[in-house]
């Protein structure tokens, strides 16, 4: 037996080298390029797309970041005031100081101290006033406790303040004697 090789085929342009369809691998190989520049074009349009939208979410992350920040800044600061007029108001010396330097209270011995009462029917008359401002009422606290002095430093700075208001300019800051 002798081996005879069969001669080889030329491949034409029209990509036939079987015999079956002439052009029907030159399809496939288009075909098959076609769906690899598109599928190239499409990534590449994919991640383009994602990259615009990964820089929108970053800058609006950092300008929520930026508004917090401010917030944070601004919640610390203010803490910082609270805890100073928490201690100036929780120190019962710091209180009396307070009250004698800021509103030049005297201490008073009980035994000088008198205590008025307004009859009931001028409550009543003056209560539905509408003035806005709240009576004063006797406080059932004793003179020691420090609620007591709170009070009575808020309540005396708060008519302060009404006087210092309602006073005509170039008169006294203090009409009394």
């Amino acid at each position: 037996m002798t081996n005879v090789t069969k001669p080889k085929r030329l491949i034409t342009h029209s990509g036939g080298n079987d015999g079956e369809n002439p052009g029907k691998n030159d399809r496939r190989i288009r075909a098959g390029y076609f769906f690899r520049v598109l599928l190239l074009f499409l990534l590449g349009v994919g991640l383009a797309t994602l990259h615009v939208a990964l820089s929108f979410f970053a800058r609006e992350y950092e300008l929520e970041r930026l508004a917090l920040q401010r917030r944070t800044e601004s919640l610390f600061r203010e803490k910082q005031w609270l805890e100073v007029e928490r201690r100036l108001v929780t120190e019962q010396l710091a209180v009396r100081e307070r009250a004698c330097r800021e509103l030049e209270l005297v201490e008073v011995k009980r035994i000088q101290c008198e205590t008025g009462m307004v009859p009931e029917a001028l409550v009543e008359k003056y209560r539905g006033a509408g003035t806005g401002t709240q009576l004063a009422s006797v406080s059932a606290q004793s003179p020691t406790s420090l609620a007591f002095w709170q009070d009575m430093i808020e309540q005396i700075a708060a008519v302060t303040k009404v006087q210092a208001a309602s006073a005509p300019e170039g008169s006294e800051s203090n009409p009394m004697p």
